[in-house]
């Protein structure tokens, strides 16, 4: 029998958002989603209160009352691994922290016939639905069925979209300048939306996101929507176990763990259960188990320019290995392996049915040449402009001596000739050497020759930086007894990233180091047929800092980094209708940026009568250590309008270089700014409370209740030096004309007892967020389900 490959419910849904304003300093946005679905020939698995995968049904006889106390067994296809249970006094099993896989169940009861349904596929944070009807008869006799390969949610008024490891294994895999990323694929489910950013702060080789029911990410290329929603609001859980994100919740790519270490994922939208929060989409990922069997896999993926045309740009102009006819280099491989079985350690230990383990490597590098861009000609190197034109016309670009060495002659490099008077033409556009800056002249000489004639792109660097991206991990699955089982995960993912169009001290992109890593632990024990615990804690890491490239060994006023190296400061060309590329790193010398996640989960399921009742809590702590330096080597900017004609075109809209202001060393402003470290902490509680009344065979009753209390973090003012906008104190800097008085709103720091302290070292604590949950499901029949649902969510819940 085919099994449905991707999942999706066919239903109609009204969603609204409210916005609540709670204390002054910090708004609350209460989201709420009121829905009547109703589910059509549906294709996902039932989706239940607890995040792990499971399988739940009903026992009844042939006159359809209830049968109490009948044993269920429940076999992995794969693994072996067995699953016992017993239904209770309203004929229901509940029987969860299974693997995604496919499953058979065997029903047994003193005076029926055995009941086994074969063929029973369980989906990733799904609990499929497999009822028995046990007909009167000897026990020894079986009746066998095959589970029908679409099933409906029965339960719960929640909509979700299950991908499947066949699904992702059949499309087509893109090379976009990373290893493939998992939650790429969010955008297969229905609603979900991609949308690009604009913000110009992207950071290369950064893929999507898919960010649930939530908008845009800075720093971001493209970002997942599903039904529209807030930014940064979808909740990322593994195996069963929220992730806690120090900042940008959701943002996975950092600690995506190998594409082929999960083996589906399931997106939820709707009124969700209690145990969800902070969210108004979750995304839930299974990771992969071995088998008793050992499987595995290799790919790989090779792209090179060398089956590429050339192009309008590189027909008529060299490549940047100097041939003309032939595209830019760029040479990408991504290639991986995975494997999995049993646990054997030869005369030791024999893991079958017990034991297992998988692991998966992949590997991204990529030899891209950069793009082409606009250098000073040979001439402007020593002065002479009088070739420079305004581009594609045969207009001359006139510079002028600054008419600011009238003012004060001090700004005038000593012992320069100028050959005419401030705000007059330099004769023939040509700035003698003499007046040239030492400093400029310091500099020249890392300035590249161009590679093609004009002054418009004209030097395609030779300079090919590697891109490399590595993440590998694995997961090991231990069976202690049929009602015991505990699992584990770990995995690094580490991207080098450089760039620029030349490899010396101008440079002008950083290095980017960038690091994840991911630790999980879930334990699960039946401790009765009635109930069962889970638990289970996640460790994340991110780390990405930026550094130059090449330090220049020595340079006025520059401070030296934390490495002791002297880097150029950010070197601009301002305005003018033409203007060289400019040097440096716009003044960022380094970024430490340093983020921590500890999230634990612990869920008690109690099924008893008609009651299927989930309660526990959730926990998360994060940490962030952030040291954002992107000005400390400053910046300096020489401007068209120094060389600009005073008189007729001041602005230098059509006259003057920035490059010949900067031969001259007159710059036209300069800044340099200190970003200290900064250390913060976050500290989140969630107890909850569902249950699911099934009221009769096919009408179901949900309510639940979350309580949210997200802990703000506090300012010791030692550490930490953060300020704020208070719109209460005067500002002495700004005077209303009027009144002669200074106008009020300005910057306070955070915190007591200290110069300057606002008085106060926290936002106030927000301690009245419930999130209630109510619904109801009814089957129709075989194939229709009626679903309504009302949940609330806190989501920006106070300064976290």
């Amino acid at each position: 029998m085919r099994q449905p490959v991707a999942s999706a419910k066919v239903h109609c849904c009204v969603s609204f958002v409210l916005k609540m304003r709670g204390a002054p300093t910090a708004v609350s946005q209460l989201t709420a989603c009121l829905g009547i679905c109703i589910a059509l020939f549906s294709l996902s698995s039932t989706l239940h209160a607890q995040s792990l995968s499971g399988i739940r049904g009903t026992v009844t006889d042939q006159s359809g009352s209830t049968i109490s106390n009948a044993k269920v067994s429940i076999a992995n296809a794969d693994t072996g691994v067995r699953r016992d249970t017993e239904t209770t006094t309203a004929g229901s099993y509940y029987i969860t922290d299974l693997t995604p896989g496919t499953y058979t169940v065997t029903v047994e009861r003193a005076g029926f016939k055995s009941s086994v349904q074969k063929n029973v596929v369980v989906q990733a944070a799904a609990h499929s639905t497999a009822n028995a009807v046990l007909t009167v008869g000897d026990a020894r006799e079986t009746v066998e069925v095959i589970a029908p390969e679409i099933s409906i949610e029965t339960e719960q008024p929640l909509l979700g979209t299950t991908i499947q490891r066949r699904l992702l294994e059949d499309l087509p895999q893109l090379s976009v300048g990373t290893v493939r990323q998992i939650d790429a694929f969010t955008c297969l489910a229905p609603g979900v939306s991609v949308v690009k950013m604009t913000d110009g702060l992207s950071s290369p080789g950064v893929s999507s996101i898919g960010r649930i029911n939530g908008g845009l990410t800075p720093g971001v290329s493209t970002d997942g929507r599903i039904d529209g929603g807030l930014d940064f609001q979808n909740e990322v859980v593994f195996n069963g176990v929220p992730i806690a994100f120090a900042e940008f919740q959701g943002r996975q790519y950092f600690i995506n763990p190998p594409f082929d270490m999960v083996k589906e994922f399931t997106v939820l939208q709707g009124a969700f259960s209690a145990q969800y929060g902070l969210g108004q989409g979750v995304a839930q990922y299974q990771f992969q188990s071995g088998t008793n069997k050992i499987h595995g896999n290799s790919f790989g993926v090779y792209r090179d320019a060398f089956f590429d045309a050339p192009g309008a740009v590189n027909d008529v102009n060299p490549n940047d290995r100097g041939i003309i006819g032939e595209p830019n280099t760029d040479h990408e491989i991504d290639w991986g392996f995975s494997a999995g079985g049993p646990l054997r350690i030869p005369k030791l230990y024999d893991g079958h049915d017990k034991t297992f383990w998988f692991v998966s490597l992949e590997k991204f590098r990529e030899a891209s040449a950069q793009p082409a861009v606009q250098v000073p000609t040979e001439a402007m190197l020593k002065g002479d402009f009088s070739g420079l034109v305004v581009p594609a016309t045969t207009t001359q670009i006139p510079i002028f001596v600054p008419i600011a060495w009238q003012a004060d002659p001090s700004l005038m490099p000593a012992g320069c000739n100028a050959g005419a008077a401030p705000g007059q033409q330099f004769p023939g556009n040509v700035i003698p050497q003499n007046c040239f800056s030492t400093v400029a002249r310091s500099l020249l000489g890392f300035v590249p020759k161009p590679t093609s004639s004009g002054e418009v792109n004209n030097f395609q660097p030779g300079f090919v930086p590697i891109l490399a991206h590595t993440v590998w991990g694995f997961t090991l699955d231990h069976n202690i007894n049929p009602r015991q089982a505990i699992h584990g995960a770990y995995w690094r993912n580490n991207e080098e990233i450089a760039g620029g169009f030349i490899d010396n001290p101008l440079n002008n992109t950083t290095a980017n180091h960038w690091f994840g890593s991911g630790l999980l632990v879930t334990y699960s024990h039946a401790l009765t047929s009635r109930m069962m615990v889970t638990g289970g804690f996640s460790w994340t890491t991110e780390i990405f800092n930026y550094d130059q490239q090449k330090p220049i060994g020595s340079f006025a006023g520059v401070e030296p980094s934390p490495g002791g190296q002297e880097f150029l400061p950010g070197i601009n060309f301002v305005g003018g209708p033409w203007q060289p590329v400019n040097w440096g790193t716009t003044g960022w010398q380094f970024s430490i940026n340093r983020k921590h996640g500890l999230g634990f989960a612990n869920n008690w399921l109690y099924t008893r009568g008609r009651h299927t009742i989930n309660f526990g809590m959730e926990m998360r702590r994060t940490f962030q250590d952030d040291q954002e330096c992107q000005s400390c080597s400053g910046n300096i900017n020489f401007e068209a309008t120094t060389t600009a004609d005073p008189v007729n075109d001041a602005e230098g809209n059509f006259t003057g270089n920035g490059f010949a202001s900067f031969l001259l060393g007159d710059a036209g402003s300069a800044e340099r700014s200190y970003a200290p470290m900064t250390k913060l902490r976050n500290f989140y509680i969630a107890p909850y409370f569902q249950d699911n009344i099934k009221i009769t065979p096919r009408f179901t009753l949900n309510w639940g209740l979350r309580w949210d209390l997200a802990f703000p973090f506090s300012n010791d003012n030692q550490v930490n030096q953060l300020v704020f906008f208070d719109p209460t104190i005067p500002n002495l800097y700004t005077i209303n004309p009027a009144t002669g008085h200074p106008l009020l709103g300005s910057m306070a720091v955070l915190g007591k007892n200290c110069d300057g302290c606002a008085g106060w070292s926290h936002p106030d604590m927000q301690w009245r967020h419930f999130s209630p949950r109510f619904g109801f499901a009814y089957q129709l029949n075989s194939k229709t389900v009626l679903l309504t649902g009302l949940s609330f969510s806190f989501l920006n819940t106070g300064a976290f």
